[in-house]
Protein backbone atom coordinates (compact mmCIF):
# COMPACT_ATOMS: atom_id res chain seq x y z
CA UNK A 1 0.00 0.00 0.00
CA UNK A 2 1.33 3.39 -0.92
CA UNK A 3 1.30 6.44 0.93
CA UNK A 4 -1.73 7.85 -0.81
CA UNK A 5 -3.43 4.18 -0.09
CA UNK A 6 -2.88 4.82 3.83
CA UNK A 7 -4.23 8.42 3.87
CA UNK A 8 -7.05 6.96 2.13
CA UNK A 9 -7.36 4.53 4.59
CA UNK A 10 -6.96 6.67 7.12
CA UNK A 11 -9.60 9.31 6.17
CA UNK A 12 -12.12 6.58 5.44
CA UNK A 13 -11.68 5.40 9.10
CA UNK A 14 -11.89 8.43 10.66
CA UNK A 15 -15.15 9.33 8.59
CA UNK A 16 -16.38 6.26 9.47
CA UNK A 17 -15.67 6.75 13.49
CA UNK A 18 -17.40 10.49 12.75
CA UNK A 19 -20.44 8.75 11.55
CA UNK A 20 -20.34 5.76 14.56
CA UNK A 21 -19.99 8.76 17.14
CA UNK A 22 -22.89 11.02 15.45
CA UNK A 23 -25.31 7.95 15.25
CA UNK A 24 -24.76 7.02 18.84
CA UNK A 25 -25.63 10.52 19.71
CA UNK A 26 -28.96 10.39 18.00
CA UNK A 27 -29.70 7.23 19.06
CA UNK A 28 -29.56 8.29 22.94
CA UNK A 29 -31.04 11.86 22.29
CA UNK A 30 -33.98 9.22 20.54
CA UNK A 31 -34.02 6.70 23.68
CA UNK A 32 -34.12 9.43 25.85
CA UNK A 33 -37.23 10.92 24.69
CA UNK A 34 -39.41 8.84 22.10
CA UNK A 35 -38.17 5.18 23.38
CA UNK A 36 -38.33 5.88 27.33
CA UNK A 37 -42.02 7.19 26.71
CA UNK A 38 -42.60 4.19 25.45
CA UNK A 39 -40.92 1.87 28.17
CA UNK A 40 -42.59 3.95 30.65
CA UNK A 41 -46.67 3.46 28.71
CA UNK A 42 -45.38 -0.12 28.29
CA UNK A 43 -43.73 -0.95 32.44
CA UNK A 44 -45.01 1.74 34.09
CA UNK A 45 -43.50 4.44 36.13
CA UNK A 46 -42.51 2.61 39.26
CA UNK A 47 -40.58 -0.21 37.25
CA UNK A 48 -38.74 2.06 35.44
CA UNK A 49 -38.21 4.43 38.62
CA UNK A 50 -37.08 1.16 40.85
CA UNK A 51 -33.47 0.83 39.42
CA UNK A 52 -35.05 -2.75 37.81
CA UNK A 53 -33.99 -1.14 34.32
CA UNK A 54 -31.04 -0.24 32.60
CA UNK A 55 -29.57 0.67 29.08
CA UNK A 56 -27.60 -2.05 27.79
CA UNK A 57 -26.82 -0.64 23.99
CA UNK A 58 -27.30 1.99 21.70
CA UNK A 59 -27.76 0.04 18.53
CA UNK A 60 -28.48 2.38 15.85
CA UNK A 61 -30.22 6.19 15.60
CA UNK A 62 -33.28 4.82 16.46
CA UNK A 63 -32.58 1.14 18.32
CA UNK A 64 -31.81 0.97 21.91
CA UNK A 65 -31.24 -2.68 23.84
CA UNK A 66 -32.75 -2.32 27.68
CA UNK A 67 -32.56 -4.44 30.34
CA UNK A 68 -35.70 -4.38 32.67
CA UNK A 69 -36.09 -6.50 35.72
CA UNK A 70 -33.30 -9.10 33.81
CA UNK A 71 -35.08 -9.33 30.86
CA UNK A 72 -33.89 -8.12 27.66
CA UNK A 73 -35.52 -5.91 25.24
CA UNK A 74 -35.62 -4.26 22.26
CA UNK A 75 -36.91 -0.71 21.07
CA UNK A 76 -37.07 0.12 17.52
CA UNK A 77 -38.62 2.73 15.28
CA UNK A 78 -41.09 0.87 12.68
CA UNK A 79 -42.64 2.52 9.76
CA UNK A 80 -46.29 1.46 9.84
CA UNK A 81 -47.56 -0.35 6.52
CA UNK A 82 -49.74 2.07 5.46
CA UNK A 83 -46.79 4.65 5.17
CA UNK A 84 -48.49 6.52 8.00
CA UNK A 85 -46.60 7.88 10.97
CA UNK A 86 -43.70 6.12 12.44
CA UNK A 87 -44.22 3.85 15.50
CA UNK A 88 -42.47 2.48 18.11
CA UNK A 89 -41.78 -1.50 18.78
CA UNK A 90 -40.72 -2.86 22.19
CA UNK A 91 -40.02 -6.57 21.65
CA UNK A 92 -38.83 -8.88 24.38
CA UNK A 93 -35.28 -10.63 23.68
CA UNK A 94 -34.57 -14.06 22.77
CA UNK A 95 -38.31 -14.51 21.81
CA UNK A 96 -38.88 -11.42 19.19
CA UNK A 97 -42.37 -11.31 20.69
CA UNK A 98 -43.59 -7.83 20.32
CA UNK A 99 -44.96 -6.57 23.96
CA UNK A 100 -47.35 -3.58 23.79
CA UNK A 101 -48.39 -3.74 27.65
CA UNK A 102 -47.41 -6.01 31.07
CA UNK A 103 -50.18 -7.96 30.45
CA UNK A 104 -49.10 -9.24 26.74
CA UNK A 105 -45.50 -9.94 28.52
CA UNK A 106 -47.20 -12.13 31.11
CA UNK A 107 -48.88 -13.73 27.85
CA UNK A 108 -45.39 -14.64 26.26
CA UNK A 109 -43.77 -15.57 29.53
CA UNK A 110 -46.65 -18.46 30.18
CA UNK A 111 -46.27 -19.83 26.51
CA UNK A 112 -42.61 -20.23 27.51
CA UNK A 113 -43.41 -22.57 30.21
Amino acid sequence: MGHSGFKEKRLRDAAIAAYRAETMQAGEAWYKTVAYEELRRVFGEEWLSLGRYRLVEVCGAREVTVEVDGELFSVTEVEKTSGGPLGVVVRHLPTGRAIGSLAQLGEVFLELS
